[in-house]
């Protein structure tokens, strides 16, 4: 409801009507009959389409474009073309998070607008979480820091090197984004056999270095206390791209299998002729190699699923166990954690 002079006769207020504009009167600042509202359309979008039928219902529907005005002759409401709220598009490619843009595309099935928002990534973008020792920026202290994040390494990275729970031999180690303690350890459970990380491609201390390399060379760290994380960048934008490009793609990197002996370059590994499902395979091997211990993600799992992918080594494992004369044979279940939101606000859970 807008205050002011009109352009049409007036008319009548319904006594709804009256009594919300008296309230409102009352209190021009209290937002109670305010309403938001958001809607999630899922999939392509013929824009100019949209609009054409969103401006229409707007054009049709004069209860949107009232007028109030309160005169000596009473409170009256007149129509005002001029209050049509027409649609407004605003374009979000340029938000500071695109490659989460685009990781939300591929979660949602939508390769078209993987791609278009994976397109609008700088080389240069990098979005970091930044750890702090300063109780009064990190309000958990030292319980929230990079070096907690001492966890193992997955079997998939171990199996042609040697026997899980073995000493792995640092020369196998020719990948700088996937570097390790070769010397294994158990985790809290005295039972589980693992291999502490040093810092990934995602992680500040990342030198691009391996343990193999001569001495005079930077070493592979460990966590500290200050180590960031990066949670977005170009490297995650494109591999969602290429994902959503198929094998036969082209893009910013060129073509799929391009980009993926560029990422094989970088592991130091020879470059492939692949094509295929197999080159998709690859896809999936190298972006588990760039993300390691920090791109694997739930949406990833859940998405490959739906497409029916089923790869043991690097999604569900299957059969024994890396520890397994103490843990067995992994079960058939695919288990995905439910939101916190989920346990506290569902009354079906218990």
């Amino acid at each position: 409801m807008v205050d002011g002079g009109g352009v049409t006769p007036g008319l009548a207020l319904t006594e709804a009507q009256e009594g919300l504009w008296y309230a409102q009167r009352l209190d021009p600042g209290n937002p109670l009959f305010n309403t938001g509202h958001y809607l999630d359309l899922r999939g392509a979008l013929d824009v100019e389409a949209f609009r054409a039928a969103v401006d229409g219902m707007v054009a049709e529907a004069d209860s949107l474009a009232f007028r109030i005005e309160d005169s000596p002759a009473g409170v009256t409401q007149r129509l005002d073309p001029t209050l049509r709220p027409w649609l407004e598009v605003v374009d979000l490619s340029g938000e500071a998070d695109p490659a989460g843009a685009a990781r939300a595309a591929m979660a949602a099935d939508n390769p078209q607008l993987a791609m278009d928002a994976a397109a609008n990534v700088s080389p240069d973008f990098k979005w970091w979480v930044e750890y702090k020792q300063n109780a009064l920026e990190n309000t958990l202290d030292d319980n929230v820091t990079g070096a907690n994040h001492t966890i193992g390494v997955h079997p998939r990275l171990l199996k042609a090197w040697g026997n899980y729970g073995d000493t792995i031999p640092i020369e196998a180690q020719t990948d700088p984004r996937v570097q390790f303690n070769p010397i294994p350890r158990t985790g809290h459970d005295a039972r589980t056999i693992l291999y502490t990380p040093y810092q990934p491609l995602y992680y500040s201390g990342y030198a691009g270095y391996t343990q193999a390399d001569p001495d005079t060379f930077p070493r592979p760290k460990l966590f500290d206390p200050d180590t960031d994380i990066m949670l977005a960048s170009y490297i995650d934008a494109m591999h969602n791209y290429y994902e959503a490009a198929g094998p036969n793609g082209t893009g910013p990197e060129g073509t799929t299998l391009e980009f993926v002996n560029k990422r094989r370059a970088v592991g130091r590994q020879d470059p492939v002729n692949l094509s295929g499902d197999e080159l998709m395979k690859e896809l999936r091997e190298q972006r588990m190699r760039d993300l390691f211990l920090a791109g694997f993600r739930l949406g990833d799992l859940r998405r490959w699923k739906r497409q029916g992918i089923n790869d043991p080594d690097s999604q569900f494992p299957t059969g024994p166990h890396p520890n397994s004369s103490v843990l067995g044979q992994y079960g058939d279940l695919e288990c995905f954690p439910l939101p916190i939101a989920e346990y506290v606000g569902n009354p079906n859970l218990n």
